[in-house]
């Protein structure tokens, strides 16, 4: 096939046609907008294998010498009628079927005419095309039969336009080879097609070869019998059928894939289209159906469609678990490898259901370990954590004893410093009585010695008197209050309580020498004769006075370094218990401290548990999740 300019032929006038004429066309092919839509997305696998259906083209003309010969004559040659057949076909799917389509198949025609081409030559190319791209749309949709028909019927419309405008641009040359126009399409496309004609009433007028052996019928077999011997009964019967022939009756194009019935009942899929046969008066007259045997396809379709409901199911039974299964991958085809794939797969999920099932198990078995230590650790802590409290409670109450305790030593020390003080006053005391006393010595050696002049001195001696009967109450006083300082003391103060008792007895013995005294000296005073006498019972009784004096400061000199070490031994005392004071303070605190630590381990132990609990939760649940699994 060559186009326009081919051979150096032009046409005189170039051949065009009406819109209306185009619509027309369009409507009794029943073309419409989803049908270019549908081949247009076939374009890409139509180009991928555009050398493969020129291979069949081209091997087809070289089985008819004739076409060969008219090849030949073209000056473009084999190869550039090679290349304008690629475009012609793939102009089928470009999706743009307006004028300049419809013209330049018009012209198509007429170039092939100037060849000394006959029209059921460019026909029998047609049905080589229409035989090279049907296999290709029934692989590019081999599980989809809604687009896989859809598809088949745009292109078997399209071819029906096709092979119209070729006969119309034959019939526009005014050649008179019109009367050999339809007998020559049949011819042609009985080469490569199954052709079946038939009435209105859809009796069968005639069969060509391939029909004859797609159906398994001789033609006279065949012929006068009904469409309904080529469909099953079921069919035939129902509503579609009778539509069906109506349609057909109206001058209605029909195209499609159809289940017919050969002889012996077996079943026989076509890609077939029911052509109604227009009279002069634009009536339909007679149907031809043009078919190609697609039953090998069909049957590998039903084995694809068989195989993937198998795996559809296989993979429905592993969605529930069942990992032991394993398809049937034999082969090479594309099936095939993905059946290798998904037993691979499932081999694969196996695995790794059984590696997790263990390693939940192997969690399950660490999380119970690590339950019971953590539930030990936790036992643990909270009992150390009741022992810290206690032992915090315990120090809080020695500290506040202790505090206590410190007060007391305090107030002990500052007694004992006081006591301190006063036994020091009080020796300074016993020894100014000392001093008097043996002032008054001197006073009475004086006396004796001038016996004449105590009366003289009476008075002084009564001042003096005086003086030593306060000392006398003074050490007496101090006496009872170092009673009452050694009674504080306690045991350490006990011979010191003794000693002031008997200051008490030297203090009033003194107060009674002073009464005899002060008795003597009235005594001097009535009477100078017992002067002598009384001034040496006077400077005895001083003698005495001044030796029991000595005692008593010695006395008060023990009891004031008593004192003296009692207050330091107070002063130690209080540093003493200010020193523990300090200390439980400091062992309180790290107490606290190591409460709060313990507190926050306890809580730790608990999280832990807690977390442990979780893990084991989530471990259970992958548990579950891959138990379900059949491995």
């Amino acid at each position: 096939m060559g186009n326009a300019n081919e051979g150096g032929v032009r046409a005189g006038r170039s051949a065009q046609i009406e819109e209306g004429d185009i619509l027309a066309i369009k409507r009794f092919a029943s073309f419409s907008e989803e049908d270019a839509a549908a081949l247009k997305a076939l374009l890409p696998i139509v180009t991928r294998h555009i050398d493969q259906v020129v291979d069949m083209v081209v091997a087809r003309i070289k089985l008819q010498p004739g076409l060969l010969d008219a090849v030949c004559r073209s000056e473009g040659g084999a190869e550039q009628i090679r290349e304008y057949q690629k475009q012609c076909v793939l102009q089928c799917f470009q999706g743009d079927y307006g004028p300049a389509y419809f013209n330049d198949r018009l012209r198509c025609g007429e170039v092939h005419h100037r060849l000394g081409m006959p029209p059921y030559w460019y026909v029998a190319c047609f049905g080589a095309y229409v035989e090279a791209v049907t296999p290709l749309i029934l692989a590019h949709y081999p599980f989809n039969w809604r687009q896989r028909e859809r598809a088949l019927q745009a292109f078997n419309r399209i071819a029906s336009i096709d092979l119209q405008l070729a006969v119309r641009s034959f019939q526009r040359t005014g050649l008179e080879e019109k009367f050999a126009d339809y007998q020559g399409q049949i011819e042609a496309i009985s080469m490569s097609q199954a052709v079946i004609e038939f009435n209105l009433d859809g009796i069968i007028l005639t069969a060509n070869a391939n029909a004859l052996g797609m159906f398994g019928y001789s033609l006279d077999e065949i012929c006068g019998r009904h469409h309904r011997a080529l469909v099953d009964s079921e069919y035939s019967g129902s509503t579609d059928y009778r539509i069906f022939w109506e349609r057909l009756n109206r001058g209605e194009f029909d195209a499609g894939e159809y289940r017919l019935t050969a002889k012996g009942g077996k079943d026989v899929w076509s890609q077939a289209t029911y052509n109604p046969i227009l009279d002069s008066h634009g009536k339909p007259f007679k149907v031809v159906m043009y078919a190609n045997d697609i039953t090998s396809q069909k049957t590998q379709n039903t084995v694809y469609q068989s195989r993937v409901k198998s795996y559809s199911a296989f993979i429905d039974e592993v969605a529930h678990g069942n990992l032991r299964q394993r398809v049937n991958a034999v082969g090479t085809d594309e099936l095939s490898l993905i059946g290798g794939n998904l037993n691979a797969m499932t081999e694969s999920l196996a695995r790794m259901a059984g590696e997790v099932g263990e390693a939940s198990n192997e969690i399950f078995s660490t999380l119970s370990q690590l339950q019971v230590a953590v539930e030990a650790q936790s036992n643990g802590a909270s009992e150390q954590a009741a022992a810290v409290n206690e032992t915090t409670v315990t120090l809080e109450e020695i500290m506040a004893t202790s505090v206590q305790t410190l007060s007391k030593a305090q107030h002990l020390g500052e007694s004992a410093e006081r006591t301190r003080r006063e036994g020091e006053q009080g020796l300074l005391t016993v020894k100014e009585t000392v001093r008097g006393m043996e002032a008054i010595r001197a006073r009475v050696e004086n006396i004796a010695h001038t016996i004449l002049a105590l009366s003289e001195q009476t008075q002084q001696i009564g001042e003096i008197t005086a003086v030593v009967t306060n000392l006398a109450q003074q050490s007496k006083m101090l006496a009872f209050n170092a009673s009452i300082e050694a009674a504080k003391a306690g045991d350490a103060g006990r011979g010191f309580a003794v000693v002031a008792a008997e200051v008490k007895d030297l203090a009033e013995q003194s107060q009674q020498s002073t009464a005899q005294v002060q008795k003597i000296l009235q005594d001097i005073r009535r009477a100078t004769d017992r002067a002598v006498m009384a001034t040496e019972e006077g400077s005895k009784g001083v003698d005495a006075g001044v030796l029991l004096v000595q005692k008593s400061g010695e006395v008060m000199k023990q009891l004031s370094e008593v004192i003296h070490e009692t207050a330091l031994g107070s002063q130690q005392i209080v540093a003493a218990v200010r020193q523990e004071v300090t200390g439980i303070k400091q062992v309180t605190t790290a107490m606290s401290e190591i409460n709060k630590v313990t507190t926050q381990f306890v809580a730790g132990t608990h999280e832990v548990k807690r977390a442990s609990t979780r893990l084991g939760d989530v471990a259970g649940k992958l548990r579950d999740s891959v138990s379900v699994y059949k491995i």
